[in-house]
């Protein structure tokens, strides 16, 4: 039997959020760097 998925979570800082509530597109390569 294949081992679960491992999956990361964390905490997006608070400047990393745009004006609309989104997170800044800048960042999503930093958050996936980091999961990696």
């Amino acid at each position: 039997m294949p081992k679960p998925l491992t999956l990361y979570q964390d905490v997006v800082p608070p400047e990393w959020i745009d004006y609309n509530g989104h997170m800044n597109v800048a960042y999503y390569v930093l958050a996936f760097d980091r999961a990696t």
